[in-house]
């Protein structure tokens, strides 16, 4: 037997934004071919800076949302055809504290967004409790979009939220947004399980 020493691999951290930013929740890039950086702070905001991380504008704030404890702006996610339509889709608690994904329309500023572009696509109701919201959307690679919801907080999921086939909390959703203009802004997608929004069930807080 030959015994092999193997080097830990040596991290080095370089700081890249070190101030303007208050509780951010998410580092993201448009993909859109210009290598800028986009972070969502929980308050509302989502600042854009460019490959070098300098900063170049507040790219939109979201209004009407609850920020405080585990609630605020949790996450935002651009369309895979950014580049051509402009669409992305942010994640977010209302002013009652439920969960809302809306959808919004670069300006002919590349580093604004059309604040009066917003469509609400799904608002889930998330009664009693502030915590456990979930917080990501992602679009995979079968073009839908994916979204994870907390079970409605409280101890042991009382209610049974994350097991409920009706409920959407405690959950992954599935769905398939369209860029269109009216209502509705979202339809399901064939093969979700549950003949819904579900893709998958029994989260505590994802």
């Amino acid at each position: 037997l030959t015994s092999y020493s193997l080097a830990q691999p040596v991290l080095v951290l370089t700081p890249v934004i070190t101030s303007g930013l208050t509780e951010p929740t998410q580092f993201v890039n448009a993909a859109d071919g210009t290598n800028r950086v986009f972070i969502v702070q929980k308050g509302g905001s989502i600042r854009v800076y460019d490959a070098s991380f300098n900063f170049l504008s507040n790219f939109l704030t979201v209004t009407g949302i609850t920020s405080n404890g585990e609630r605020g702006l949790l996450s935002i996610v651009f369309h895979p055809d950014y580049a051509s339509n402009g669409f992305f889709f942010v994640y977010y608690t209302n002013g009652n504290g439920d969960l809302e994904v809306a959808r919004y329309h670069v300006s002919s500023d590349p580093n604004m967004a059309d604040a009066a572009s917003k469509q609400v696509v799904i608002t889930i109701p998330h009664p009693n409790n502030s915590n456990h919201n979930g917080g990501e959307l992602h679009f995979g690679t079968d073009g839908f979009l994916y979204l994870s919801t907390g079970d409605g907080g409280g101890s042991g999921d009382q209610p049974n939220n994350a097991q409920n086939q009706s409920v959407l909390l405690g959950k992954l959703l599935r769905l398939n947004v369209n860029t269109s203009t009216t209502a509705p802004f979202y339809t399901i997608p064939a093969g979700n399980p549950f003949n819904n929004e579900i893709y998958d069930l029994g989260l505590r807080n994802p």
